[in-house]
């Protein structure tokens, strides 16, 4: 069995169709939503043969613009979310908490993986028995 190949700036641009994130950065944010998606697939995409599974590479694609997109939101220039004049009051947005960014990494990999098989955590007697 093959390790899966690191998904690639082309396929984020003309098949996830992926606008966020800039060439030069991908591979960084590749490799990090590739951890997350071991992580849950407890591992299975590292041993599976899953090159040609286009959910495995779009559910990549989709956490790699998550996180992306929350470390794009510098400490201090948060946006501003909302603003009072006649009180000068005037609310920054913020970066996600680890639990929010891990929330939302979750129901990526849900979206794309529940009908794959990957998420499932028990024994898999076809990648473990050799001699059954």
């Amino acid at each position: 069995m093959a390790n899966m190949k690191a998904v690639d700036f082309n396929y984020y641009r003309e098949e996830y169709y992926g606008d966020s994130i800039p060439q030069e950065e991908f591979k960084k944010y590749e490799k990090k939503a590739r951890a997350h998606v071991s992580g849950l697939t407890f591992g299975k995409i590292d041993v599976m043969d899953v090159d040609e599974d286009e959910k495995v590479k779009d559910c990549i694609c989709a956490i790699a613009d998550i996180i992306y997109k929350n470390d794009a939101i510098p400490s201090a220039k948060y946006g501003i979310s909302s603003e009072s004049t006649d009180g000068h009051s005037v609310s920054y947005g913020k970066a996600k908490t680890k639990e929010e960014l891990s929330d939302e990494i979750l129901s990526a990999v849900q979206l794309y993986l529940t009908d794959s098989g990957l998420l499932y955590g028990g024994v898999d007697i076809c990648l473990t028995a050799k001699n059954w």
